[in-house]
């Protein structure tokens, strides 16, 4: 940890301390999670980086849990933690809750899972959906990256055009990520998308969309998770809709 002391120090000496605190952080974390660090040594023979999305990884490695229980899961190494994660939004009730168990095996025991066909299931939930957030009809996916790919596959059908603003830092998915104001390596047809400066700057976000060419959609997080969870301001998505609306994009 950087004491008082080290305010006082020139910049230099600041990112020294800095750094040195850094490694000692690292040792210790290292230390403490043997079983942790011995499950991604072996899972990165099997798995690109050791996991099965890049959202997953840390440095030097990531925890490695075993379990979880209500609001709690306990990694390798046997050390709890309060699950503020959630399963990133997907896990609101928790770990193993006695409802979803119990409606869970019912459907075992009942009907089975997984189908490979449609079912009256679907279009009851379907149903629920719509009424519930007054949408006309819903795409089932398995993911928000494929939710978004979707999303701009209809922008780009509906309008005959190609591309996409997005904003610096923002996260759409596994595969569509801008990080530091470009397109991430593994962003596909990373030439369609145009990269507007900055989150929140709707000066900046509406001469982007104004002069972008052939542009299809603009694709805006609610709130910029990854880039900081830096939140919108009050006046910035309404101008932008205001503008792409006019111009015929989605």
């Amino acid at each position: 940890m950087l004491n008082n002391s080290a305010h006082d120090l020139d910049p230099s000496s600041r990112q020294r301390s800095a750094q040195s605190a850094l490694a000692a952080a690292e040792s210790r974390f290292i230390a403490n999670n043997p079983l942790s660090k011995r499950q991604h040594e072996l899972a990165v023979d099997a798995l690109p980086g050791g996991n099965t999305r890049t959202l997953l990884h840390t440095s030097p490695f990531p925890l490695s849990m075993d379990r979880g229980e209500g609001a709690y899961v306990w990694d390798e190494d046997g050390h709890k933690y309060v699950d503020f994660v959630g399963e990133l939004s997907a896990g609101l009730y928790g770990h193993s809750h006695p409802v979803i168990r119990q409606a869970l095996l019912s459907t075992l025991d009942s009907t089975g899972l997984s189908l490979g066909a449609t079912t009256a299931h679907e279009h009851r939930y379907a149903s629920l959906l719509c009424a519930r957030f007054r949408l006309a009809r819903v795409r089932m996916t398995n993911s928000g990256t494929e939710a978004n790919l979707h999303a701009l596959a209809g922008a780009r059908r509906f309008t005959s055009r190609r591309r996409v603003v997005v904003f610096s830092g923002a996260y759409h998915g596994a595969v569509l990520s801008f990080p530091d104001g470009r397109a991430a390596a593994n962003v596909v047809d990373s030439a369609d998308f145009v990269v507007a400066p900055r989150y929140n700057d709707v000066p900046s976000a509406l001469r982007t969309i104004t002069d972008a060419e052939d542009l299809a959609a603009v694709l805006v997080e609610p709130m910029q998770g990854a880039g900081g969870c830096i939140p919108p301001r009050s006046s910035s998505s309404p101008p932008c809709r205001t503008r792409r609306t006019r111009r015929g994009r989605c």
